[in-house]
């Protein structure tokens, strides 16, 4: 929980192995929250927290984001916060330049999709 505030705090420095070193850590704690599968809450804010990054100017975070939020379309507890980014994701699949990145999103598209967003 702590780690999920600290994340929307600024970055301290703008060095890069900074920004590196406070990525890696939060996406290690999204994916034991999405692990433990057992707050509703944290899979919401892990789930926002994750949405960010559709957007990021970096491919490796898209795709991170990405490969996380398909871990979380599963779960009961997160997969309507997971459809909330449902244009993001669309647009990452029409616009992304990166094929992996790209994969992911179907990936992903694919398992958020149900009766209420398949047409």
């Amino acid at each position: 929980d702590s780690i999920l505030n600290k994340a929307a705090d600024p970055p301290k420095s703008k060095k890069v192995q900074h920004s590196n070193a406070k990525n890696a850590v939060l996406f290690e704690a999204i994916n034991l929250i999405i692990h433990m599968d057992s707050d509703a809450g944290l899979l919401v804010r892990a789930c926002n927290q994750l949405g960010q990054f559709l957007s990021h100017r970096e491919t490796n975070l898209r795709y991170l984001a990405l490969e996380s939020m398909c871990l979380l379309a599963t779960s009961e507890f997160s997969h309507e916060a997971v459809k909330k980014h449902q244009e993001t994701i669309i647009r990452a699949l029409k616009e992304e330049r990166d094929v992996s990145v790209r994969q992911r999103a179907v990936d992903l598209l694919y398992a958020m999709c149900d009766r209420t967003n398949s047409e």
